[in-house]
């Protein structure tokens, strides 16, 4: 087992060499974005989370809708500030995994109650 171990951390070490992380750029700040500091904006994020969950599911379902279409009206240029900004994998495939995100990530649907009854009985599903 020992040797197992071993022989992961020296491939791991070989790869990070190869992968040479010192020409992958830093994310540029303040150009755009509303926080300055990650700190604060997890915080937000936080607060915002709490808010959101106590909201009705119409209500929630209308703003997961409005973020999905705002994101695909700006795929192109999230795709290419990432492309940029990393200089890591291809603009083309940045933006079909953008699209398949917004697209296939689960909204408020997974958390719709539902019933069914018949002679048997009542059942309540709730996830």
């Amino acid at each position: 087992m020992d040797n197992l171990e071993e022989n992961i951390r020296q491939l791991v070490t070989d790869v990070l060499k190869e992968m040479d992380l010192n020409s992958v750029k830093a994310p540029s700040t303040g150009k755009i974005g509303v926080f300055s500091d990650i700190n604060d904006a997890i915080i937000a994020a936080d607060i915002a989370f709490r808010e959101f969950i106590q909201l009705p599911l119409d209500k929630r379902a209308q703003i997961v809708e409005n973020i999905r279409k705002v994101s695909l009206e700006q795929n192109e240029t999230m795709s290419r500030m990432a492309h940029d900004e990393t200089g890591l994998g291809r603009y083309e495939d940045k933006l079909a995994k953008n699209i398949l995100g917004i697209k296939k990530t689960p909204g408020v649907e997974d958390i719709v109650p539902q019933a069914f009854s018949n002679e048997h009985g009542l059942t309540l599903v709730e996830r």
